[in-house]
């Protein structure tokens, strides 16, 4: 059994999808608030892997570059079958005949950053593959991850349908590929369309689920199990179990010390659990892994379940 640690503009009309629905932007807005601490978000860019993980990111900051959706590596729209996205998957017929004209397939590359914190967002995404981290910054340059999105949900739904203002930096975690649809089209089509409009609430309640467990988890459980519940988080999204994953990425978005993850990383390669590299993380035992979690996987996964799955 492993070891434990020990928690160390013009008036424009807005969509009206319930007061349930504010009060989830006034609590994500609350608690990033609570994460920033008062201090400055700081701007990101977009950039690609050089294996060094959050050095990477971090030595980006503070240029104001984002990566904008656009064609595939050939330069054609094309399109993908909503049903590797549940949320489109789940949508009636009539309700995604209106989304899927507008529909363009995107590379998520790894590591560019979608939109940043306080800046407007231009498109909504619906991830088929990869993860997308919504991650808060603070002046010292840490980085905080408070909720993940993948092939279950949607990238920036209430941002679009309330001011269009990120609360958060958006950052592309693990590599995969993504709808997108420009932020007013949604927003029109979501306005006279209630299954969308519900369907939306259900997920955006879920993501703050998510970040309020994470602000838990992160606060009380020690470096093991927080990091054997992100890397469990990350094989659901991703349906692999070799994550293209540094350590030091890694530690910060668990909120833990480089040298705290490296110390709990090799305790569990050598028990069999992982097996890591320069840049990759490969899952060799998953009831191991899972023994090794903190509570909060399974909570938000059965928040997953009861609200997405219903």
């Amino acid at each position: 059994m492993l070891e434990r640690q020990h928690p160390a503009t013009n008036a424009q009309r807005r969509i009206t999808i319930g007061s349930h629905f504010r009060t989830f932007v006034a609590n994500m807005s609350a608690l990033n608030r609570a994460y920033a601490g008062g201090t400055t978000i700081i701007a990101c860019q977009f950039v690609k892997t050089n294996h060094r993980g959050g050095v990477a990111i971090a030595s980006a900051l503070a240029s104001g570059t984002v990566a904008l959706p656009g064609s595939d590596r050939q330069g054609n729209v094309t399109s993908m079958p909503r049903s590797t996205n549940h949320l489109l998957a789940s949508l009636p017929d009539a309700a995604f005949e209106l989304l899927g004209p507008h529909l363009q397939a995107v590379d998520l590359v790894h590591e560019a950053v979608l939109v940043q914190a306080g800046d407007p967002l231009t498109h909504v995404y619906f991830p088929h593959s990869g993860v997308i981290s919504l991650v808060v910054s603070l002046a010292g340059g840490e980085m905080i991850e408070v909720a993940m999105i993948g092939r279950t949900s949607i990238m920036g739904a209430f941002a679009a349908l309330e001011d269009r203002i990120s609360l958060n930096h958006a950052i592309v975690q693990l590599p995969g590929t993504a709808s997108v649809l420009e932020v007013e089209r949604f927003r029109k089509i979501a306005e006279h369309n209630t299954a969308l409009r519900d369907l939306i609430t259900r997920h955006e309640h879920f993501l703050f689920a998510q970040a309020q467990q994470s602000a838990a988890c992160n606060a009380s459980h020690g470096v093991e199990a927080r990091l054997a519940r992100y890397l469990l988080q990350l094989r659901d999204l991703s349906r692999s179990d070799t994550l293209l994953l540094t350590q030091e990425l890694s530690a910060q978005m668990i909120g833990a010390r480089r040298n705290s993850v490296s110390m709990v990383a090799n305790t569990l390669q050598h028990a069999g659990v992982i097996r890591y590299s320069r840049g990759h993380i490969e899952i060799l035992d998953l009831a191991r892994l899972r023994k090794a979690a903190c509570e909060c996987y399974v909570t938000v996964r059965s928040h997953h379940d009861r609200l997405l799955r219903s």
